[in-house]
């Protein structure tokens, strides 16, 4: 019994002292040509899934829906390999999907900055047209519709 209370109380320390980063702590960079923001924040396993932090501050047509505000864009070369929709862009808060839709894969010089390109209308929404992860020379076309 004593053992077990000595194992529970050390572990107990440990997840106390590991330092957590909650999700919106994330430091945030603006991009003013964008008038996005991206972050690349997570990665489960090299260049089969990877995720990013996106900020719209001004609404921003993806893959025919009307964002504005923070989303998680997330990648995922499986689903690309099985004819699936390979790109996923989740609600921040609520985590739900909002959009899904298959990529086109460019060659880009490597960034050390998750990046958005967004094409820019006058009095209309801007349209996401490519995202790239840091650290990529691959970067994502984003399908116009």
């Amino acid at each position: 019994m004593r053992f077990k209370v000595v194992v529970l109380a050390a572990f107990a320390s440990l997840l106390v002292t590991v330092p957590v980063m909650a999700a919106d702590q994330v430091p945030e960079i603006k991009y003013s040509e964008t008038d996005a923001v991206a972050i690349f924040f997570a990665m489960d396993e090299p260049q089969v899934r990877q995720q990013a932090l996106v900020r719209f501050w001004e609404p921003v047509r993806v893959a025919g829906k009307l964002l504005m505000g923070k989303y998680i864009v997330e990648h995922d070369t499986d689903r690309m390999a099985r004819g699936e929709p390979c790109t996923h862009v989740y609600d921040f808060y609520s985590k739900e999907l909002v959009a899904a839709f298959h990529c086109t894969h460019l060659t880009r010089p490597r960034t050390g900055q998750a990046t958005v390109s967004i094409t820019e209308r006058p009095q209309l929404p801007g349209v996401l047209t490519e995202f790239q992860f840091a650290g990529d020379t691959d970067s994502h076309g984003v399908p116009a519709r």
